[in-house]
């Protein structure tokens, strides 16, 4: 943790950065201990970073901040984002809705480089063709971010299982046991719950078996 000032009944945390104390929180508290890793652990130049960055110095509409911004420059002495973060306090899960948060800013900033982070987990992503995809581990130095020296994580496609399978009484205790199927649901709505999951995952689902499954827009 980073060290916290009090200032009469305030508590303050040092942002190294911007050089001054800033009001703690606990959202405050992971910022500044990510800045630390970038320092320290990513060998990121201090002054390429910048916290709360007020994306009206880009798009003038904006009123967003972005959290932590890593910057290069290009051989004309051009900065860009290299690096995008958005930081949650350490008790808040990271959801979807956080990288669709960082997805927002990187409209504007363009980085090659977006990450999530909430102090117990980071997770970095590099944009491609406006896709995001996410990176085997979340501590590539400055320079190999630079020379996209990164590796992807590989994802697996997830392939439909047969019906027989899905209602095959083991891989519905699996169900139960993993929550997917509530203990007082109706033995009789296992199948078709197991279905659902399937089609949830892999968006596809059985015409066959004893079931009449079909697809209604809401």
């Amino acid at each position: 943790m980073k060290e916290v000032f009090k200032n009469g009944r305030k508590r303050l945390i040092y942002d190294p950065c911007r050089q001054i104390l800033l009001q703690y929180t606990p959202e405050e508290e992971v910022r500044q201990k990510i800045i630390q890793v970038l320092i320290e652990e990513m060998k990121i130049p201090r002054d390429t970073i910048s916290t709360e960055f007020p994306l009206y110095h880009i798009d003038s509409t904006s009123k967003q901040r972005a959290d932590i911004v890593v910057w290069h420059k290009d051989r004309d002495g051009n900065e860009h984002a290299l690096l995008v973060l958005e930081i949650k306090a350490k008790h808040i899960e990271l959801t979807d809705h956080t990288l669709n948060q960082v997805k927002s800013y990187n409209e504007i900033l363009n980085a090659k480089y977006i990450g999530i982070s909430n102090g117990k987990q980071m997770q970095l992503y590099e944009v491609i063709n406006d896709n995001v995809v996410p990176l085997i581990n979340e501590l590539y130095t400055y320079t190999e971010l630079l020379k996209g020296k990164v590796e992807y994580t590989r994802f697996r496609e997830l392939r439909r299982l047969p019906y027989e399978l899905t209602t095959y009484d083991l891989y519905m205790r699996f169900l139960l046991q993993e929550g997917y199927i509530g203990e007082g649901t109706p033995v009789e709505m296992h199948p078709f719950i197991s279905e659902l999951q399937n089609f949830i995952l892999c968006g596809e689902f059985n015409k066959s078996g004893e079931y009449r499954t079909e697809i209604v827009k809401d």
